[in-house]
């Protein structure tokens, strides 16, 4: 569970068939790897992903644009 640690996910909790295209999973990781494999994980499961490799930049995103943190 240690990489577990270094991600802040902040994602609205679904099952499949309430999905719309307004959801939008947020993803924080320093490791560009990991936000890709994340990215593209979730996308495949019909998921609009921000991904930002700073929580600063989360940070200033979610005072834009309020996300719901679950």
């Amino acid at each position: 569970m240690s990489h577990v640690e270094n991600v802040a996910v902040a994602q609205l909790r679904v099952t499949p068939a309430e999905k719309s295209h307004s959801e939008i999973v947020c993803l924080v990781d320093d490791n560009p790897a990991a936000l890709k494999s994340l990215e593209r994980l979730l996308a495949s499961d019909g998921f609009s992903v921000r991904s930002f490799n700073k929580p600063k930049s989360f940070l200033a995103h979610v005072q834009a644009h309020p996300v719901p943190v679950q």
